[in-house]
């Protein structure tokens, strides 16, 4: 019972997290602050448009409706600029409230404590100015000053006795409003941002409970410029701080350092009056933030996302009905925001609840997605629902918005009033709508309308999709590989099978489906018949062998291939040669096996060859079928590589390749790691997956990796190759979690969120897309033991490809990361991965064969100081020599004249490197140099 009461209470908060709503009430008030309160709800505080200005206090539900109000005569609100920034609620551990305000004679604060209901329980006078107020640990603290010098530190109990009264001298005010407060992540002190006497700058500053002064730091007057009071401090996910003020808004770290300022102005056009404090909220995930900018008398807010870098992430407009004015921007406790405010045409309360992203729209474009079985064009009793379809809802001059199909082909858009064009990305390049793009127009009146999509085939056969991963590799245990299969064609799938491959070094140790048959590391699993649109999974378990054979940071790769493996006829213009390329160690020597396995003649082409990240090109000759070219290469203990242009037009390969690691002697000496997933493999094609990783040790439990991992410290990929992102993630708290969520904001700008194809995963998850660039993953009912009960089942990912749009710039930096939520918890944000769009992957490029350039003889190789370099021909014109390290890097570039050369060691430590001379831009000469 207990769980059922937990699933229901998750999936109650998932849902009511994406709620929206626009609620106006009955009331007149002048809101002043606007509080999140426990249930999801907010409290507003505020006075009447009286010359009293006494205090009115509202409490609103998570559904916007009216739970209470309560005028209090005795309490006035001094409206001004600097004191109703001190004007606060805040809500104990005990669900009671607690109000704070600046006195008449601003060298007192007015504190009441009310029940849940707004019933007064205690009013009291203190002789502290100008304070804030918190709730930390089940205590009430208050900071203000008791003079114009010194600050004063005043903790509470719950049940308002008092627990001490600290003085802190450290703290001096220019001007009493100006400074805020936040409690610090430790909770046992504040931080708190001032204008200091003392100083010609602001300052923060860290206090300890015992009011004694645990850091500061002084900010330059160039930095903080606005002569106005820094009227808010946000605190963020990555544990910073925003501090917005009229015309900038700045960033600094935990302990006050400046990351950054930005021109970020959020206001209105009064920019300084005191409703510029809760323009700004931190978002869920990492440092990001979401801010508020609204045209006087308009009625529209623009509502921006920032990274958390400052940079703006995205701009959407929202429309709504009436002028809205004095704004105030509240994070709600279980998700989604409060924007309040008041009508201009009659000054009620109005109250907005937007969603995780910022968004409020209480309007619907939904449909049904299906392959038309009857070919009618329409839904019938046979068409069968496509889920996983991406429909876009495009519109002049604003960012498309985006959804997926559910498992019964139903989709639902979010959208606001507006004019839209209608299409989908088609699931296969065999199925088309019967009528591609649909145009909607939604209005203030029709706020909900429909459109299906009738998808018509072309051909009839099956499209098998294939993907195999795991969490991580470690050495010594088993590992739990999930092989996910999909029937995404236009007909079922007949005798379908996987063969899944194991690396050397991986034993099979168990599955939970039967395996068929073996050959040599491949186990057959049949699958039977596969229905259109059907997918499934099972789990194969293998241990990475201990001892000598593995290391970490090794690169383990495990292969599945799908059958059928066609779809229609192949590509006409295709002759039907097939290369393939295998690598292979004998001793400490690597051999290159490249075979023509197809029915006609390959003709000469090329292979690229990396030793580690240097590079040279091998001519292959003409392959009639069946036939073999090999290639041997010395080890050298390092990683190497094959890349073979395959023959033009294959329908399946795009470029062979196969990688040999760890090719010694014997099994004692150490070998190079590191390389081999810098680079893709060949599995674009649906009906083929590698999966290649490496042995870890120590690990982030929670994080987000992009396969190819890329070259260098730049982390260097191709322009327009695909990456394929694994999340991971791992419940570490004490009990099981009900429900996982990873919401992942991806950089649109440089990937093409229309190309995502859905990876494997460890458990069954929904995923969908909010919006023009959140993808969201849920897997409900997971049931996630904690890493104490069991450290293998606590573990879980999910993974996905997508395409870079198209020729990205040389030099681009794509950039991602994700926040993974367990059950009610704060999201734990992951590592932030990185690819640099280059023109090549590797620094050390030879572009030939070695055995095709000019002798060079070198001795002593190897040499302890100097290396002796001897060309056969002398060059007429300078020549220049060039070294570069095991990564690819070049570390020494010098030019020399004449037949002979003698190089320097100098302060090149042991080891092998890589030599290039060229010559009016041409190579002379490439090989190894080794330094013992």
């Amino acid at each position: 019972m207990k769980q059922l009461l937990t699933v229901l209470c998750t999936l109650f908060f998932f849902t009511a997290q994406a709620q929206v709503w626009d609620k106006t009430l009955d009331d007149t008030l002048n809101i002043v602050h606007v509080a999140p309160t426990q249930d999801n709800g907010c409290i507003l505080a505020g006075f009447a448009f009286t010359s009293l200005k006494n205090l009115t206090l509202i409490k609103v539900d998570a559904s916007g409706k009216k739970e209470w109000k309560k005028n209090f005569t005795d309490v006035p609100v001094i409206e001004t600029n600097f004191y109703a920034i001190k004007t606060k609620t805040i809500q104990d551990s005990d669900g009671n409230y607690w109000f704070s305000t600046v006195a008449t004679n601003t060298a007192q604060t007015i504190l009441m404590k009310l029940d849940k209901s707004g019933n007064r329980l205690l009013f009291r006078t203190l002789p502290i100015g100008n304070s804030d107020i918190h709730s930390i640990d089940a205590q009430i603290v208050l900071f203000g000053m008791t003079n114009p010098t010194f600050g004063t530190l005043l903790r509470l109990k719950n049940n308002g006795d008092t627990i001490e009264v600290k003085q802190v001298p450290s703290l001096q005010f220019r001007r009493s409003p100006e400074y805020v407060s936040l409690p610090l992540p430790l909770k046992n002190g504040l931080f708190v941002f001032n204008y200091s006497d003392s100083l010609p700058s602001h300052q923060s500053s860290r206090i300890k409970f015992d009011g004694s002064l645990q850091s500061r730091i002084g900010y330059p007057q160039t930095v903080f410029v606005s002569s106005y009071p820094m009227t808010n401090i946000i605190k963020t996910a990555d544990g910073g701080y925003l501090i917005p003020d009229s015309s900038n808004t700045y960033k600094v770290d935990s302990i006050g350092r400046l990351l950054w300022r930005k021109n970020i102005g959020l206001g209105t056009p009064l920019q300084n009056s005191r409703y510029l404090k809760q323009l700004i909220a931190a978002r869920n995930t990492g440092g990001d933030f979401l801010g508020i900018l609204q045209t006087a008398g308009t009625q529209q807010i623009n509502i921006r996302k920032y990274f958390t870098d400052g940079t703006l992430q995205s701009s959407n407009v929202l429309t709504y009905t009436g002028t809205f004015a004095n704004l105030f921007l509240s994070k709600t406790i279980k998700g989604g925001y409060i924007l309040a405010g008041q009508r201009t045409e009659n000054n009620k309360v109005r109250l907005m609840k937007l969603d995780d992203n910022g968004d409020l729209y209480l309007n619907y474009i939904k449909g049904n997605i299906f392959s038309d079985r009857d070919i009618n064009c329409r839904l019938s009793g046979s068409d069968i629902p496509i889920q996983r379809v991406m429909v876009v809802a495009k519109q002049t001059g604003l960012p498309d918005v985006l959804a997926l199909t559910d498992t019964l082909g139903k989709y639902n858009l979010n959208v606001d009033v507006g004019t839209y064009a209608l299409s989908i990305v088609n699931p296969n390049q065999y199925m088309e709508p019967c009528t591609p793009s649909v145009s909607k127009t939604i209005t203030a009146v029709n706020k909900v309308d429909s459109a299906d999509f009738a998808l018509k085939s072309s051909i009839s056969c099956a499209i098998m999709q294939v993907d195999v991963s795991t969490p991580r590799l470690r050495r010594c245990f088993n590992n739990n590989y999930t092989v996910s299969y999909c029937n995404k064609g236009t007909a079922t799938a007949t005798g379908a099978y996987v063969n899944v491959t194991l690396d050397s070094l991986l034993e099979f140790v168990s599955a939970d489906k039967t395996v068929t048959s073996k050959t040599g590391r491949t186990y057959r699993f049949n699958l039977g018949d596969v229905p259109l649109n059907d997918c499934k999974t099972f789990d194969i378990v293998a241990r990475v062998r201990c001892g000598d054979s593995t290391r970490l940071n090794q690169t383990l790769c495990v292969e599945a291939k799908i059958f059928p493996d066609t779809c229609g006829a192949d590509n006409s213009l295709w002759s039907g040669a097939n290369l393939t390329v295998s690598g292979s160690c004998i001793l400490d020597t690597v051999v290159f096996q490249v075979r023509n396995t197809g029915r006609a003649n390959a003709p000469a082409t090329q292979a690229t060859v990396i030793e580690n990240l240097g590079a040279r090109t091998v001519n292959i000759p003409a392959l009639a079928p069946n036939s073999t070219f090999s290639q041997r290469f010395a080890s050298n203990n390092n990683t190497w590589r094959m890349m073979v242009n395959q023959v033009a037009n294959h329908p399946r390969s795009t470029q062979p390749t196969t990688f040999v690691e760890g090719c010694r002697r014997n099994s004692t000496t150490s070998f190079v790691t590191g390389f081999a997933a810098g680079f893709a493999n060949d599995d674009a094609h649906s009906s083929i997956d590698l999966d290649c990783q490496p042995i870890i040790g120590a690990y982030d439990p929670n994080d987000k990796t992009g396969y190819p991992l890329g070259t260098g410290t730049t982390k260097a990929i191709g322009q327009n190759q695909d990456i394929e992102y694994i999340i991971r993630f791992q419940n570490t708290g004490t009990d099981t979690a009900f429900t996982v969520v990873i919401r992942d904001t991806l950089d649109i700008v440089n990937l093409d969120i229309k190309s995502i194809e859905w990876g494997t995963s460890s458990h069954k998850y929904v995923p969908e897309i909010y919006r023009e660039n959140i993808l969201k993953f849920t897997f409900d009912n997971i049931l996630l033991v904690d890493s104490f009960k069991n450290e293998p089942a606590s573990n879980g990912f999910v993974k996905f490809r997508i395409k870079q749009q198209k020729d990205v710039a040389f030099g681009t930096k794509i950039q991602n990361n994700a926040g993974i939520y367990f059950d009610f918890n704060d999201p734990v944000i992951t590592n932030k991965t990185l690819h640099t769009v280059s023109k090549s992957v590797v620094s050390a490029i030879f572009d030939r064969d070695m055995s095709t350039y000019e002798t060079i003889k070198v001795y002593p190789n190897p040499f302890t100081e100097t290396a002796v370099f001897e060309l056969e021909n002398t060059p007429i014109s300078i020549s220049t020599f060039e070294l570069y390290d095991v990564l690819g890097k070049r570390i020494i570039e010098q030019p020399f004249s004449g037949k002979i050369f003698q190089f320097q060691r100098e302060n090149l430590t042991t080891g092998v490197y890589l030599f290039k001379i060229m010559n009016d831009n041409k190579i002379l000469g490439v090989g190894k140099l080794m330094i013992q």
